[in-house]
């Protein structure tokens, strides 16, 4: 399927996210309105909408209008200069998705954690079934989409691959974040896709910890209890800390928790993870290991590179 994934990808220029520009505005506004003594009710009647609309424009929830954001930046009093500012990051803000074209193919959730992700500098994840999206192989990529989706047409399975391809392109062929994840051990000796898909796909985290920008851990069976039972999750970290949040996924959709409190609970959580699990290195020699016994069970079935 190479040819047809992956096709385009090097179009797919880097620029800041939506959402991350929805959340500098929308906090940009909220301040504002503080300063200026005025209340959500105050801005909601003056620009002619709903409280709820102002209350998602100021959590970055929604897009924000220009006209919205001069009629709001009139009532908080704001210079020409600051609203000239408002209405250049407003109409940034409302520039389509990079992700559009794969709305058909995966939940509002993720594309939004997606744009997200695309000004990072740091990812911190746990992860107890699956390798990241980001280290994951084309052929692991494929074979978790089929067992997920065990109907799905070959055109959709192609989207959906090439959706986790260019994610990965747009985030780590330039200025990549630093990434830190923890794996559970049970991640590493899942054969996902067969023999063949399974050794190539340890081969790509065995190079990608070797990237300068990769700290790559294995969590041990023998470890026992730790603080993460049962529960991935990802911390993401911007330039602007106050934009840093926690991401939690399930097979219902995502939760995004904000909160300071939440975040640095979740860094503790990750810290002990990393203190229990096995360093950089040990984890590339347990990968390396795992590798040796594919090829050895390759050449004993004969190099029958299917499942088994």
């Amino acid at each position: 399927m190479t040819g047809t994934v992956t096709e385009g990808l090097t179009q797919m220029a880097h620029s800041p996210g939506r959402t991350v520009l929805r959340r500098q505005l929308g906090r940009e506004l909220r301040r504002l309105r503080e300063a200026a003594g005025k209340t959500v009710e105050d801005a909601a009647e003056w620009a002619g909408v709903q409280k709820p609309t102002i209350s998602k424009m100021e959590n970055g929830r929604q897009a924000i209008r220009p006209t919205n954001v001069r009629l709001l930046a009139q009532l908080y009093g704001a210079s020409e200069e600051l609203t000239a500012d408002l209405l250049k990051r407003a109409a940034e803000s409302t520039e389509p998705s990079p992700w559009a074209a794969y709305a058909d193919t995966m939940p509002d959730s993720f594309t939004r954690y997606a744009e997200l992700e695309a000004d990072t500098v740091r990812i911190d994840g746990y992860d107890t079934e699956l390798v990241p999206g980001l280290l994951q192989s084309e052929g692991y990529i494929e074979a978790v989409v089929r067992a997920a989706r065990p109907g799905i047409t070959d055109a959709a399975l192609a989207k959906s691959v090439n959706f986790q391809l260019a994610r990965q392109h747009r985030l780590l062929d330039k200025n990549p974040p630093r990434l830190r994840f923890v794996l559970n051990e049970g991640v590493l000796l899942r054969r996902v896709g067969g023999l063949e898909t399974y050794s190539e796909q340890l081969r790509a985290l065995i190079e990608a910890n070797e990237r300068s920008y990769v700290d790559l851990h294995v969590l041990p069976f023998a470890v026992g209890e730790h603080p993460a039972m049962g529960s991935s999750f990802k911390v993401l970290e911007f330039t602007d800390h106050e934009l840093d949040f926690v991401y939690l996924e399930n097979n219902s959709g995502a939760t995004y928790l904000e909160g300071v409190e939440d975040r640095d609970e979740y860094r503790h959580i990750m810290d002990r993870l990393v203190g229990l699990s096995d360093d950089s290195q040990a984890t590339s020699e347990r990968l390396a290991k795992l590798v040796e016994t594919c090829d050895s069970e390759r050449k004993g079935y004969g190099d029958d590179s299917g499942p088994h």
